[in-house]
């Protein structure tokens, strides 16, 4: 609910069991660094890698860390390579949402606003004053991109470039060092990372629903042309195994095909070389699951770095 919070080192273990019942060994938070005041603050940014620090040798599953930056954040720039030089590294993704707030809020399309402000925790006023504000700066956000850029190559930083629409723009984060694409908005962009044998991510709940719930492009005929490289959980976890099981049916691919998508190919984006295959000399991430007469995945257990984080209710796969 807005406005409550719990402890996150609580929220963490819950998260955890989640990801093991779905048979996710490996993860990456996506946290959201706004100049908006809140749960997208600076402060909760560092609050909540201090808590996973405190927190992740007692976890299941491996928790890592999206920085997803809100590029008109310029205080956050000079905590960026101490971020980049933490164990374990997180990835980032350049965001820029506030360039779609600005052009919302020129013409009027304020439909949102209240909810904006009630997550920032301040008046509807008050949140477009500091916007106004941030709007201001928006002059030296450019040479703060090419700052954290070049912080995020000098320490082999895995970067992604989020919502990109036009062609130029993909071009233009390639020229940063930044090879991932995710969530592009347009199918010249997609066809541009893929020319570039770049990774594409898209969202396994857009597969699951037939669709993109924002309009945005449709990920399962992508897949199916090779265009999408990489599904992600997004915002339901369930959606991995469910996209495998519509892939299977609707486009008749193998379950090495829809497998790969969840587990190699992320793995290979993000550059953990040491998972997303069953090797020896690799981490033992191992899921049991079971494929019903209607191809949909159960998950029975899951394995992650040889530990057994868990077991549905077929014990008798390990008799």
């Amino acid at each position: 609910r807005p406005g409550v919070h719990f402890d996150i080192a609580l929220a963490l273990q819950d998260t955890d069991r989640q990801l093991a019942a779905n048979g996710i060994t490996t993860c990456y938070h996506g946290l959201t660094l706004s100049w908006e005041p809140g749960l997208r603050s600076l402060q909760s940014g560092h609050e909540f890698f201090a808590a996973l620090a405190d927190t992740r040798a007692q976890l299941g599953c491996d928790h890592r860390v999206q920085i997803r930056w809100e590029t008109f954040l310029l205080e956050a720039v000079e905590f960026m390579d101490g971020w980049f030089g933490g164990e374990p590294q997180p990835v980032l993704a350049f965001n820029d949402h506030t360039t779609s707030t600005a052009n919302k809020l020129a013409d009027g399309s304020h439909r949102k606003l209240n909810e904006w402000a009630e997550r920032a925790g301040i008046s509807a006023d008050e949140y477009v004053s500091l916007f106004n504000d941030i709007w201001s700066r928006r002059g030296e956000v450019p040479a703060a991109i090419d700052k954290v850029a070049a912080c995020a190559r000098d320490n082999g930083t895995v970067m992604l470039s989020h919502d990109d629409r036009l062609r130029c723009e993909r071009l233009h984060y390639r020229g940063l060092g930044v090879d991932v694409c995710e969530f592009p908005m347009s199918r010249e962009v997609v066809e541009e990372a893929r020319h570039a044998d770049e990774h594409t991510v898209l969202g396994a709940p857009n597969v699951v629903r037939g669709g993109s719930h924002n309009g945005a492009l449709a990920a399962a005929p992508l897949v199916q042309e090779g265009l999408c490289t990489v599904l992600a959980s997004d915002y339901y976890y369930p959606a991995l195994s469910a996209a495998q099981a519509r892939l299977m049916t609707e486009y008749d691919r193998s379950v090495s095909d829809v497998w790969h998508l969840v587990s190699a190919a992320p793995a290979d984006a993000m550059r953990l070389a040491n998972r997303g295959r069953i090797e020896i000399g690799l981490r033992a991430d191992i899921v049991l699951a079971r494929l019903d007469e209607h191809r949909r995945f159960h998950i029975e257990a899951t394995i992650a770095n040889g530990r057994l984080v868990h077991l549905g209710g077929h014990e008798r796969l390990f008799c």
